[in-house]
């Protein structure tokens, strides 16, 4: 794997850091660097929800191997450790071996299975390479419910800038009205960390990946508008938007979500619920201009993904057989960037199965790389 470059960040660098309040708490001198040909690889994986030592072993040999073939510099876990929030230390340590034992940094994001406890915060911690932060209680976006919001600079191989940078935020469970989402609280949060990177860029947007585990209703805009609006089904879904991957649903309905330009779902085979409660955060992310790519979880048969206005929208698939599970979508998404161009960066989906069937690198805008 890529080597990371540990150099001495400029006294300006970590003053300008000092406004990103989500990072800097409990981080550390731990920080990300491209490698010295200015390349940075990101894995993104989900939902090993692993109830039994048995998919525990799953969960880890299945990471072993996603690792192996894509060698990440940076892990994100995207939530749903378990079913039941009930992650033990031993069958923890398990899991993450294949990154402990190559010193890969890693992080989680809270999912709807795993709300946030400060004892699986403080397990998290416990290791040197996870790089998990949580809001101070005296931010004005701190909430006791998900306080574990914040970005991941990535730097150039100097030290020099930050090049691009990671988002991970907790959208919460469920309540009478379905999946949370994100709450207006965070939102603000996002707004804020946005603009402290830029000023720590000379003003330039940072390019950046959000990752969170109830996806944004436009995943479903995306997904099921076809052209002309009318009713969507398992055979007319898509036609607006180019969507890559595949989905494995058949059998599961949902029949009253309706699509941005009237499209109605009829019979889908994309089960997904998004928040009913659209709070705006993908409005904020267009007009920011940063954030370039959001990766879900929660759907654990599909590795879907397309552009939408822009901006990569995608799932990454699951790991283990806890849960619902299913053999074709079981890996992870791998994001390749490079300090010299980073707003042009690839994403694939890599399989963890000897059934699954990899994806072509995709680019930032869209379109598949040959």
């Amino acid at each position: 794997m890529k080597k990371i470059i540990w150099v001495i960040v400029p006294v300006f660098v970590i003053s300008a850091m000092l406004s990103l309040s989500a990072y800097n708490q409990n981080v550390g001198e731990n920080k990300l660097f491209c490698d010295r040909n200015g390349d940075f690889t990101i894995l993104v994986v989900s939902d090993p929800q692993c109830d039994t030592a048995t998919q525990w072993q799953e969960a880890r040999d299945e990471l072993e191997t996603l690792v192996s073939r894509s060698e990440p510099d940076y892990v994100v876990i995207n939530g749903d450790m378990n079913s039941n929030n009930q992650i033990p230390a031993d069958m923890w340590d398990l899991f993450i071996s294949p990154l402990t034992s190559r010193n890969i940094f890693w992080s989680t994001t809270n999912g709807n299975h795993d709300p946030y406890t400060a004892q699986y915060y403080e397990m998290y911690k416990s290791y040197d390479t996870c790089l998990n932060s949580k809001l101070s209680v005296g931010d004005p976006s701190y909430d006791d419910a998900r306080p574990m919001n914040y970005v991941i600079p990535i730097y150039s191989n100097d030290g020099q800038r930050v090049v691009f940078a990671v988002y991970c935020m907790d959208t919460g469970t469920s309540n009478k009205y379905g999946y949370e989402g994100l709450t207006q609280k965070q939102i603000n949060w996002y707004k804020q960390q946005s603009e402290a990177l830029k000023n720590l860029n000379s003003g330039e947007v940072v390019t950046s990946l959000l990752c969170m585990h109830i996806p944004l209703t436009q995943m479903l805009d995306m997904f099921y508008s076809i052209s002309g609006g009318g009713v969507a089904t398992s055979k007319t879904a898509g036609g607006l938007y180019n969507v890559y991957g595949v989905t494995n649903q058949s059998g599961v309905g949902i029949t009253d979500y309706i699509c941005e330009n009237g499209t109605r779902i009829k019979n889908s085979f994309l089960h997904t619920t998004a928040p009913q409660n659209d709070r705006g955060m993908f409005d904020k992310i267009l007009k920011k201009g940063d954030i370039k790519a959001v990766i879900f979880g929660h759907e654990h048969r599909s590795n879907l993904i397309g552009s939408y206005k822009g901006v990569l929208l995608g799932f990454a698939g699951k790991l283990s057989t806890g849960c619902y599970s299913d053999t074709i979508c079981r890996g992870g998404r791998v994001i390749k960037l490079n300090e010299k161009n980073p707003e042009k960066f690839t994403t694939s989906w890599i399989g963890s199965m000897p059934s699954s069937k990899d994806q072509p690198e995709i680019y930032s805008d869209g379109t598949i790389k040959y």
